[in-house]
């Protein structure tokens, strides 16, 4: 028994020993071009140490001299890096051939999408953007199965909602929209700053927001910029043009009204001026009706309701004929603008992004229009290889004139 005593204190005294000689061993992983790798996964080889770079590649692990390093990600060949005397290593790694996607997941986190145990679907910027669009759920109307776009504007101002598959609620509540972190209004995201967006399906997908998240979530993440890079400057613009295109089909035979009979003008000298003597048996239409029962349009004089309004067309009658194309003339031509300028760069321990975009919009109803404006500041600061500042400021302004309501209302 003493004998076996002695051989289990001379190994852990050799085990204390040896791990005594490890150090804190520190890194930072990039592609070839020399942008870093986030998110890459670091492993001590042989050992069950392990850790994973933060979003700017950076790592920091305890090691041996002598042990081997394995560096992994998702569209990355594996690398391994054996630990000499330095302590701090840059890791080049070589893009693969197939390329596994990449979701953010709750909490934004970044997982392999194979290792996601729920359904997440993601889709790039670019794909978001391909026609400019100024309204996220518009942009991603027919790019995620199972996401419907109910109730899509025509020429309002609202945005359309989303209802996501497996979502079974008797209110119907769209999804939650959180960018880089942060739950936002959907109208709150400028589209030319979206990087990638992922749309999260499911109970247990959600299950970390909580109530909010009973309708899905729509994680958005925005552009930043990059370390070691000089300032960049992009410059985008986009005009749109939009007509009414479908119209229901409207019958011109009957006016409107509940009677087919025209009502008759009464003077009352108790309580009409006198010169309105003259207007005695006019012909008027209920015009308060919303219904086409009235008389038959004919070309009959009438007394339309602005002739009622004092000027130039005060008390004359015209023909009651139909107005075939008085619906479609009503409308005009919808001029959309979008412009965006955007400058980005990053230096050893810094990163910037600041944008800003304009929209301005004159919808084909008259005198409707709005005009929006989005800035936002996007930075990331090391302050050493363990803490990180990342700063997020989205600044919106919204003017809007001749606000209507779609659908029966005033």
């Amino acid at each position: 028994m003493g004998k076996g005593l002695s051989q289990l204190f001379v190994l852990l005294l050799f085990s204390v020993v040896a791990f005594s000689q490890a150090r804190t061993i520190t890194g930072t992983v990039t592609d070839q071009s020399g942008a870093p790798v986030p998110f890459a996964s670091v492993r001590v080889q042989g050992t069950q140490r392990g850790t994973t770079a933060n979003e700017n590649g950076v790592f920091s692990i305890q090691a041996s001299q002598g042990e081997v390093l394995q560096i992994s990600a998702v569209g990355i060949n594996a690398t391994t890096v054996t630990v000499g005397a330095t302590d701090n290593y840059t890791v080049t790694v070589e893009k693969s051939g197939t390329l596994n996607e990449v979701v953010v997941t709750a909490l934004n986190i970044r997982r392999d999408k194979k290792s996601v145990p729920y359904s997440a679907q993601n889709v790039s910027g670019e794909k978001l953007n391909i026609a400019r669009e100024t309204n996220l759920a518009t942009a991603i109307a027919g790019k995620i199965a199972g996401v419907q776009i109910v109730g899509t504007p025509s020429v309002g101002f609202r945005s359309p909602n989303i209802r996501i598959r497996g979502v079974n609620t008797l209110s119907g509540e769209g999804p939650l929209y959180i960018l880089d972190g942060t739950p936002v209004d959907a109208n709150a995201i400028n589209m030319d700053n979206v990087e990638n967006l992922t749309v999260l399906k499911g109970a247990a997908a959600t299950a970390l927001y909580g109530q909010r998240a009973a309708g899905g979530v729509v994680l958005i993440t925005s552009k930043k910029g990059r370390k070691n890079t000089a300032p960049k400057v992009e410059i985008n613009t986009a005009v749109t043009f939009e007509r009414v295109g479908l119209l229901p089909k409207y019958q011109n035979e009957y006016a409107g009204g509940y009677s087919n009979d025209f009502i008759q003008f009464e003077y009352d000298p108790s309580r009409h001026p006198a010169d309105w003597a003259a207007f005695d048996g006019q012909n008027m239409i209920e015009y308060y009706a919303d219904e086409s029962w009235g008389p038959k349009m004919d070309g009959r004089l009438y007394r339309p309701y602005w002739s009622w309004f004092p000027g130039e067309d005060f008390g004359k009658e015209v023909p009651l004929t139909p107005q075939k194309d008085n619906v479609r003339d009503f409308f005009e031509t919808g001029i959309t603008t979008n412009n965006n300028v955007s400058v980005s760069g990053g230096g050893g321990n810094f990163v910037y992004r600041v944008t800003y975009n304009n929209q301005n919009r004159k919808t084909p109803v008259p005198n409707s229009g709005q005009n929006r404006n989005f800035l936002t500041a996007a930075t990331s600061f090391d302050l050493n290889k363990w803490f990180t500042i990342n700063s997020n400021i989205n600044y919106q302004t919204t003017s809007r004139s001749g606000n209507f309501l779609e659908g029966y209302g005033g």
